[in-house]
């Protein structure tokens, strides 16, 4: 609920947000992040990918430092942003539940064939 009074959520570049940005992401609030080598700091731009939203995806610290201020100073360019999230919420496959249940029911299935058929040989 403390969310919902943010105007933008600045991600942690060395170990990202996970399942807090997530809730972030469903509840429509821009999610600033930087992407860094190590696996936990690249979360936040996997999430936006996902989302298809990665125009806050900043290049280099200097990009998140302008880009967080950028919007902080721009209440339309927030508006904007929180209307693509909201949108974007019921077209990109991140928050598709139904799609990565059946995806993975897919998965196992082939599995179980291709361990089958190897016990055949």
């Amino acid at each position: 609920a403390i969310k919902a009074l943010a105007d933008v959520f600045v991600d942690n570049p060395t170990y990202n947000a996970h399942s807090t940005a997530m809730d972030t992401l469903w509840g429509a609030l821009p999610l600033a992040t930087l992407p860094e080598q190590k696996f936990a700091a690249r979360v936040g731009a996997s999430l936006l990918a996902a989302l298809g939203s990665s125009a806050t995806v900043a290049r280099n610290l200097e990009d998140l430092k302008a880009m967080v201020s950028r919007m902080a100073s721009c209440p339309a360019c927030l508006r904007r942003h929180r209307r693509r999230l909201e949108a974007n919420r019921w077209r990109e496959p991140l928050y598709d539940t139904v799609r990565a249940v059946r995806n993975f029911e897919v998965s196992l299935q082939l599995m179980w064939e291709v361990s089958r058929d190897a016990g055949e040989a």
